[in-house]
């Protein structure tokens, strides 16, 4: 067959069907088998130059799909959509043991929901404070302090003013 020219996509396509010829997807012609490289895209010189090109990438640069592959690479991944391939555990395998996250156990103590459990206040010690002069900040604090009781400010002013019902 005459060759008029590098890309004649005829006798490339004639070459393709007899058997005798691949092609090649960085020259873009027909080659013989001879010239193939382990990845059956490219032929040998085409994947040692994309090797070379694929040294001066970035290292957290996404991979594209024109690097070269290794035959049993691309004949394993034939079925799987992405490239490079995804690492799934499955059940049987010993790396679904690393995927199982278990809850840790909480160290607080439980807290129960719903209204606060009223302690007897002292009334007495609170007004005296109050006459002294002291604020209800203060008296809150001086009661978690001294008698070891949790109350709020408010709970103080409001006992200070006789507002609150003492059962």
């Amino acid at each position: 067959m005459p060759n008029n020219g590098y890309f004649n996509a005829k006798r490339d396509s004639e070459l393709i069907t007899a058997g005798t010829h691949f092609w090649c997807g960085a020259c873009l012609v027909a080659k013989p088998f001879d010239d193939q490289s382990p990845d059956p895209r490219y032929c040998q010189d085409c994947h040692d130059f994309l090797l070379k090109e694929v040294a001066l990438l970035a290292p957290k640069q996404r991979r594209p799909e024109w690097i070269p592959k290794a035959k049993e690479i691309s004949q394993k991944l034939a079925g799987v959509s992405g490239y490079p391939p995804l690492i799934m555990a499955t059940v049987k395998s010993k790396k679904s043991e690393v995927a199982i996250i278990y809850p840790a156990v909480s160290t607080r103590p439980i807290v129960k929901r719903g209204p606060k459990r009223r302690t007897d206040l002292p009334i007495e010690l609170i007004t005296q404070w109050a006459s002294e002069g002291m604020g209800y900040k203060r008296i809150a604090a001086k009661l978690k302090i001294e008698c070891n009781i949790t109350v709020g400010f408010r709970t103080v002013a409001r006992i200070v003013a006789g507002q609150r019902v003492v059962i």
